[in-house]
C-alpha cells in the first residue's frame, strides 16, 4: 500500500475564461504546494503595503501552477479574495495523506 501527501489551500484567486475566480486548489507535489503557499504569502504582502502592484505582477502574471494560472494583477487578486472572505474556520492551508490500494 502507497500513500502521497496531498495539499489543499482555499481561496486562491484564479484566472479563467470567464475571469477572475476565487477556488480550493489540491495539488500533489511539494513543488507546487510550495508556489501556491509563496503566492498566498505574496498577496497578504501587497494587501498590507510590503509590496506593491509591479512587484506582485512582475512576479505572478502569467504564472501557471500545476496547469492552473494564478490571478497575477495583484488588485483583481486582492479583490475577489476580499469577496470570498476568510475560508471556513479560517483555515488555508489542509494537508492529508491519500492511501492507495
Amino acid at each position: 500500500m502507497s500513500a502521497r501527501r496531498i495539499r489543499t489551500f482555499r481561496n486562491v484567486p484564479l484566472v479563467d475564461g470567464r475571469g477572475t475566480r476565487v477556488q480550493n486548489v489540491t495539488l500533489y507535489t511539494f513543488a507546487q504546494a510550495s508556489q501556491v503557499g509563496k503566492y498566498s504569502s505574496d498577496l497578504g504582502k501587497f494587501s498590507r503595503g510590503e509590496m506593491t502592484d509591479l512587484e506582485f505582477e512582475t512576479k505572478w502574471l502569467g504564472v501557471s501552477i500545476g496547469g492552473i494560472q494564478v490571478e497575477g494583477r495583484a488588485r483583481r487578486a486582492l479583490e475577489a479574495a476580499r469577496r470570498a472572505g476568510p475560508p471556513p474556520n479560517g483555515i488555508h492551508y489542509i494537508s492529508s495523506v491519500q492511501r492507495d490500494g
